[in-house]
């Protein structure tokens, strides 16, 4: 699986990039922390995930949801944010978004989704190859 970081704290990318560094079938294909430069690097390298927060440095979380609304093949999105009151949550629910996590209180129930979601995409490569086979 190909993911994007967008992420402001530099502290938070580099342990999600050692965590994600852990799964064999994850390629962190880079990160960065406004939402015009995410953008332009999500339609150019077009990952499978983008782990995303809502407050970035410059622009928002749902300034590039709504780019990426638009695009006729969309990733995944993981938002992990402190900005978790139900008005964000909602709000992130009406733009597709299906992982909705709390960076301070849920930071280990959204590694055990991306686990699961690591996981599907395993199965899926593995029921893949053996149709290609």
């Amino acid at each position: 699986m190909r993911v994007y970081l967008v992420e402001p704290s530099a502290l938070v990318r580099e342990r999600l990039q050692r965590i994600l560094s852990q799964h064999p079938s994850v390629q962190v294909l880079g990160s960065c922390d406004c939402a015009q430069d995410a953008e332009s690097h999500l339609r150019r390298l077009r990952p499978d995930l983008v782990i995303l927060d809502l407050t970035l440095r410059e622009g928002d979380g749902f300034q590039l949801l709504r780019a990426i609304n638009r695009w006729s093949c969309q990733p995944e999105v993981l938002i992990l944010t402190n900005d978790t009151g139900a008005p964000f949550r909602q709000a992130a629910q009406r733009l597709g978004v299906r992982h909705f996590f709390d960076k301070a209180f849920e930071f280990e129930q959204a590694m055990d989704a991306l686990s699961l979601l690591f996981g599907d995409c395993a199965r899926r490569g593995e029921a893949q190859s053996r149709v290609d086979a």
